[in-house]
């Protein structure tokens, strides 16, 4: 009868024990802050883009971006052709996640953000049209929000 209360109570134990770890492991998960994206809401004007090192022309598909809380990307586009069809509005849907801000319209690249609050850098690494590696930056400073949802 001893070895059966023994037994018991140490499997008691135990299972207390394994829920304890489990329950640690899943509160101890890290997560994306939401401070963190806090940092790089509101709308952004393009000052400079370097691809593989070299400093090269504003990309005019993206002169001004805008991030909204509501995970709705707005990018303005200064293309003739945008321009000339009326439609310099590109609405794209983002997200936030292991440190990288993935953009729809730029799947499937990714970009590393660097936030402050007057300056976003963003970088990412894809490939060219000839198929080898290429790393574009791309520097922005924050102007008035313009809140176009």
């Amino acid at each position: 009868m001893k070895s059966k209360i023994k037994s018991y109570l140490i499997r008691k134990h135990l299972l207390f024990f394994i829920s304890l770890v489990i329950l640690s492991t899943l509160l101890s998960c890290e997560k994306d802050s939401s401070d963190e994206t806090l940092k790089f809401y509101g709308t952004w004007r393009q000052t400079s883009r370097v691809i593989d090192d070299i400093p090269t022309t504003l990309d005019s598909t993206r002169l001004i971006i805008q991030i909204n809380s509501n995970n709705i990307c707005v990018l303005y586009d200064s293309t003739i052709a945008a321009i000339s069809s009326d439609e310099v509005i590109t609405r794209s849907g983002w997200s936030y996640n292991n440190g990288l801000l993935n953009i729809a319209v730029d799947i499937p690249a990714s970009w590393q953000v660097n936030a402050s609050d007057t300056e976003l850098n963003m970088e990412r690494i894809d490939f060219n049209q000839d198929g080898a590696i290429m790393r574009t930056s791309i520097q922005y400073e924050k102007i008035a929000n313009i809140e176009q949802e």
